[in-house]
């Protein structure tokens, strides 16, 4: 019986092999070029509630081996991605992220994860929750929100009403 699961284990491992190889090469079909608007999927457990399902970047570097370096908004992903991890944008422009200036100087960018690029266009600060407890008027860097370029949101103190960081 065990010969019989590990052989079945084994043929199924050989069918994702292939299928996995048929998709690479169908996406492989059409090369990518530098400069390319491209839309990054992010995984679930990278992302928060309400954070977007993918980070725009910009193809920056082809890999001999046909990976692709992308810069984001904060920075250059550390990993080279395969042609499978992202589609295409088709419709829009670098511009509309604002990325046109994306590829000036990328290898002096910082080298990031995607977690840490979902975080840079996030509005709420990516994954987990970030507020602070404030007594004050949040207007000096001793907040936590004010420090890090967020505003008060209504998890950090919702009877505070002299607070001047959050939207009115």
């Amino acid at each position: 019986m065990r010969a019989n699961a590990k052989e079945a284990m084994v043929q199924q491992g050989e069918r994702m092999r292939s299928y996995a190889q048929e998709r690479a090469q169908g996406a492989m079909q059409t090369p990518i070029e530098v400069g390319t608007v491209v839309r990054i999927k992010v995984d679930r457990v990278d992302r928060g509630k309400m954070d977007h399902k993918s980070v725009p970047g910009v193809v920056c570097q082809v890999t001999e081996q046909n990976n692709y370096r992308i810069v984001c908004k904060g920075g250059v992903l550390k990993d080279c991605l395969m042609r499978t991890r992202f589609r295409v944008e088709l419709i829009k422009r670098a511009e509309h992220y604002g990325l046109e200036d994306a590829l000036q100087d990328w290898e002096r960018k910082p080298k990031i994860s995607i977690r840490e690029a979902l975080r840079a266009i996030s509005m709420l600060g990516g994954q987990g929750f970030f507020f602070c407890s404030c007594k004050g008027t949040c207007d000096k860097n001793s907040c936590k929100c004010k420090k890090n370029g967020r505003q008060c949101n209504s998890k950090c103190h919702p009877s505070n009403r002299v607070c001047v960081n959050q939207t009115a």
